[in-house]
């Protein structure tokens, strides 16, 4: 299944702090549970950075990203 690049659109376009309660609250759905804490200003722009071609990638893929940064490696 692949990502809708309208609503990943609408995803990025949000706050720092309301895309990461967004991605901390999918990332939960999926099973995988991320920190409260925002990460830094730096860690949020490669997040985006890595979601904003996520139009050509699946759900799978995006839950390897959260997953890695769950473990402290940030985004591989």
């Amino acid at each position: 299944m692949s990502f809708n690049s309208d609503a990943l659109r609408e995803l990025l376009s949000k706050s720092d702090r309301e895309l990461w309660m967004t991605l901390r609250i999918i990332a939960a759905k999926s099973g995988v549970s991320l920190p409260e804490a925002q990460p830094s200003e730096a860690e949020m722009t490669r997040l985006r950075s890595a979601f904003s071609g996520a139009a050509n990638h699946s759900y799978e893929e995006a839950a390897r990203l959260l997953q890695a940064y769950r473990k402290g490696k940030g985004t591989p």
